[in-house]
């Protein structure tokens, strides 16, 4: 597994997971995996889009389960979560200055992986419901 992600034995790794950092335009390193489909049938790209306080390794059975069927997943762990770069000392303590930061993180997973490496069609999937 890559050195990037945390072995979880309850929740293994799906094959074939691949995770870098990226730089956002603003500066910021972003975590973020890319999980290809398995099977002949390519279906598409699901690009799965954690809540607050969630990290890339609590969707591997997800991203898992995708590929089975067919599906390719990314995933990132937004500014000052997860494996990505905290913006405040107090590492457990989250933050951004305004809602289009998030914005910033996503615009840079789909133009430095989705766009270029990933079959479409491709499916948000948000993972926490709005209140």
């Amino acid at each position: 597994m890559d050195d990037l992600l945390i072995a979880v034995p309850e929740n293994p790794a799906p094959d074939g997971i691949e995770a870098g950092l990226l730089q956002t335009g603003d500066g910021i390193s972003i975590r973020y995996a890319r999980v290809p489909g398995r099977g002949e049938t390519k279906r598409g790209t699901v690009v799965l889009l954690p809540g607050r306080n969630e990290y890339i390794e609590k969707y591997f059975e997800t991203a898992d389960d995708l590929a089975r069927r067919g599906y390719g997943s990314a995933i990132l762990d937004w500014r000052g979560q997860g494996g990505s770069e905290r913006l405040l000392a107090n590492a457990n303590r989250g933050y951004v200055e305004s809602f289009d930061d998030y914005v910033r993180d996503l615009d840079t997973l789909f133009e430095q992986v989705v766009l270029p490496d990933c079959r479409g069609p491709i499916i948000s999937l948000p993972t926490q419901r709005a209140c």
